[in-house]
């Protein structure tokens, strides 16, 4: 196959010039000679079709990427490419990776734990989050002339937020303080149509008390929540957007409004479909299905227990957050061993009750060495690395970045390779030597922060 690289923010990506697949590109590199640890395979050119899905499913929705999920340096500049791109941060940390591509009135900041610090790292066109009284008083006292948006917790499953019954008392004290209050937020767990009608119409109840008391209310946070229109979750993307679509229209009608900017803070959304994993099978074992099953019916049925060079202290540490559970297909099909078989897989630390990576998958029997295929492996799964031997630190996967040619939209200096493999090989997989940056910043030209016409009356 004939590829080309280019580069983007002095990162190699490789371009397919015959238009390749994502997974048949993770194929090629998992044969390398030299390619042994587990990697992923971040596809790039599928964010467009993500923003151009949100902007026909979600037109009043302005989205603020939520940096918790996947602060990947590439992932994060191709998303700053569209101007009515925000980016929601939680920490300091990703406040400055996000300064990294885009201006300070693009962040929405919400700090779960704020501190006198945090609060003077914060740039002042900053938005920033609030849920609790002692959030106000550090506030007030640290002078702040930041936009501040109250966060409410409607979702059983979600620890961010305060109660909604004590929101009219935050907002009173918000104004009481001086403080610029403009909005509300909810942070969503549970994937429910019923449950965005809910925070909407919240919502409208507390922007009339807040309009009541003097505040500007001019900010709709719906939160996160939403999956990716790629996936197979119920209900859907789309399904969702219609419920969200419903109650705008009927809480916040858009013909009585001129300065409402409603937004949202997705994560898995833009992140989950770009990237791949790939994972070697290290170890394997046999034993009876029943103990996998739990099924008395399959005594006597052979079944394997395999051991993979990932787990739940790297990549699928994922599997504690709310409906991200992970699974596998082999990388390589086998037209000559088609029998199903079940199995589950494990992380390195088999006898660990955590390290548990698909509990249950049927899939015909593999050999220790071959390749496991694990797709929307975005959320939650980077920089989830931990030292398990203080002599020995984990190391995260390699991350090799992808895209067809025709989706790739961005300048580049980097000369063009009849054969990547080849040059992948003579550097031992590193894919970072001798490629030349973007010029003047990636050539992304970042639009100012922009607001829709629309007013609540």
């Amino acid at each position: 196959m004939v590829h080309k690289m280019v580069s983007l923010a002095q990162t190699p990506v490789t371009l397919s010039t015959n238009q390749c697949s994502a997974i048949q590109f993770v194929q090629d590199l998992a044969q390398k000679p030299k390619q042994e640890d587990s990697f992923f395979v971040a596809d790039l050119g599928q964010i467009q079709p993500l923003v151009d899905a949100w902007n026909v499913n979600l037109p009043r929705v302005r989205p603020f990427y939520a940096l918790r999920c996947n602060a990947d340096e590439l992932l994060l500049r191709v998303l700053a490419s569209y101007p009515q791109m925000g980016f929601f941060c939680s920490n300091r940390k990703q406040q400055q990776l996000a300064l990294e591509v885009v201006g300070p009135d693009r962040l929405f900041y919400g700090n779960p734990t704020w501190t006198r610090t945090a609060l003077l790292g914060a740039h002042s066109d900053n938005l920033l989050g609030f849920d609790s009284e002692a959030d106000l008083c550090r506030m007030s006292k640290s002078g702040i002339t930041n936009k501040i948006i109250l966060s409410v917790r409607v979702d059983e499953e979600s620890v961010l937020g305060c109660e909604a019954s004590k929101a009219p008392e935050l907002l009173q004290l918000a104004a009481d303080f001086g403080l610029d209050c403009v909005g509300v937020s909810f942070n969503l767990c549970t994937q429910r149509p019923g449950l965005f009608d809910s925070i909407i119409e919240c919502a409208a109840q507390l922007f009339a008390i807040g309009r009541s008391i003097g505040l500007d209310m001019k900010i709709l946070n719906l939160g996160g929540g939403l999956p990716s229109p790629f996936s197979q979750q119920t209900p859907s993307f789309e399904q969702l957007c219609e419920q969200i679509n419903i109650s705008l229209d009927y809480y916040f009608p858009q013909e009585q409004c001129k300065d409402i900017d409603i937004i949202a803070t997705p994560g898995r959304y833009f992140a989950s479909s770009v990237f791949t994993l790939a994972t070697r099978i290290v170890d394997k074992s046999e034993t009876d299905a029943s103990q996998i099953t739990e099924d008395d019916f399959d005594v006597g049925q052979r079944a394997f227990v395999y051991k993979i060079n990932e787990g739940y202290y790297g990549p699928f540490g994922c599997r504690v957050v709310p409906n991200c559970e992970p699974e596998c297909l082999p990388l390589f099909a086998d037209l000559n061993n088609d029998e199903m078989f079940y199995g589950t897989v494990h992380g390195p630390l088999m006898n660990e009750e955590f390290d548990v990576v698909q509990k249950r998958c049927q899939l015909r029997q593999l050999d220790v060495g071959e390749w496991l295929l694990w797709e929307n492996m975005g959320t939650y799964t980077m920089n989830n690395v931990d030292s398990l031997d203080d002599e020995e630190p984990c190391a995260a996967p390699n991350v090799y970045y992808f895209s067809k040619e025709r989706d790739w939209k961005f300048v580049d200096d980097s000369a063009d390779y009849a054969d990547v493999y080849s040059a992948l090989n003579e550097s031992g997989g590193d894919q970072s030597d001798g490629e030349s940056e973007l010029s003047e910043d990636s050539a992304i030209e970042l639009d100012s922060f922009w607001t829709i016409d629309w007013q609540l009356v």
